[in-house]
């Protein structure tokens, strides 16, 4: 927030002599409104480029003034936005690092590869039951609903071998593939049994065609949101 202020400051005093500096010239100077604010900006800028007119002494003055205090608020301005960026970033970085810590803590954890509406579901049942677990999601809106969730998540891709590792896949008791493709989930299970012979892991599908993939992939056991779906409907059919 005070970082916030600085940047508001600084672009309202800059902001100040602009206006001041094309008030001044047009008042001192004569000058049109355009030549004025052009010669406010080259000024407090000082890109060095000569005069419109020959100056009064009255408007030399005036410009050393200028050049003196505005030059001074666009440096703020600089400076305050480049402290922004860097707090910012430092902010991320250490904000990185200390979800890695906590996600190395983890023991006997689950792995939730994908935060669609299976994904959440089961972040939701297993923070109730007080079950450990850490998420891998890619893409960003479902990133910012895992933070203000508060839940332990790597941003990255859950088919990639280096992912999985940092998500204590060594140390973990299940995964959940429950990414948006079958394809997806598959390369996610090949690659979560190579890592983990003893894991348990459940697999997502959306088609019949790939729980016997799946199966033969290394999951021990196969969920079909639609299909399960269907059958409900059905049941309450018949």
């Amino acid at each position: 927030m005070i970082k916030n202020d600085k940047i508001r400051h600084a672009f309202l005093a800059t902001v100040g002599f602009l206006v001041l500096g094309t008030v001044g010239y047009r008042l001192i100077e004569h000058y049109p409104l355009l030549d004025s604010l052009y010669m406010t900006v080259i000024t407090i800028s000082t890109v060095g480029f000569g005069e419109i007119h020959t100056l009064s002494p009255v408007g030399r003055v005036f410009t050393i003034f200028l050049i003196l205090f505005g030059f001074g608020s666009i440096g703020f301005l600089a400076h305050a936005f480049t402290e922004q960026l860097i707090e910012r970033a430092s902010s991320q970085k250490l904000g990185k690092r200390t979800m890695q810590k906590r996600i190395q803590q983890l023991r006997d954890h689950y792995i939730i590869c994908g935060f669609g509406r299976v994904g959440e579901a089961a972040a939701e049942h297993f923070l109730k039951v007080g079950a450990e677990f850490v998420v891998i999601e890619l893409d960003a809106d479902q990133i910012a609903i895992i933070k203000e969730q508060g839940y332990a998540f790597l941003e990255g891709d859950a088919t990639r071998e280096n992912f999985l590792l940092v998500a204590g896949i060594k140390q973990a008791s299940a995964l959940l593939a429950l990414l948006n493709a079958d394809p997806e989930n598959l390369f996610t299970v090949l690659t979560a049994r190579e890592l983990n012979p003893t894991l348990h892991i459940i697999a997502r599908t959306d088609m019949a065609s790939s729980e016997s993939r799946m199966l033969r992939a290394g999951a021990d056991s196969i969920i079909s949101p639609y299909a399960s779906a269907g059958r409900r409907v059905a049941d309450k059919i018949l």
